[in-house]
């Protein structure tokens, strides 16, 4: 999968190390896009973000934000299991 976004940190201490790399994964059911973010915080720490744009004026933006890589694997396997 290809990366829509990267971001990187001006005066970053890490030379060329992307900050936030954004993933742009199709939209649900409803049509409503949704976004997978690796990001990493000032002090190093990487978490994963999915999000869930509007898709018109009465849709609402939904957030999850925290994830570890530990979480978004726990969840290609769910799928994995479901899938005939």
């Amino acid at each position: 999968m290809t990366p829509t976004k990267i971001e990187y940190e001006i005066g970053s201490t890490i030379y060329m190390t992307p900050t936030k790399i954004e993933y742009e994964i199709g939209s649900t059911i409803y049509g409503q896009p949704l976004r997978l973010v690796r990001s990493t915080s000032t002090g190093g720490k990487v978490e994963w973000i999915l999000t869930r744009d509007q898709a018109d004026q009465r849709d609402d933006t939904a957030v999850i934000a925290g994830l570890t890589k530990h979480h978004i694997l726990q969840m290609a396997e769910a799928v994995k299991c479901h899938v005939p």
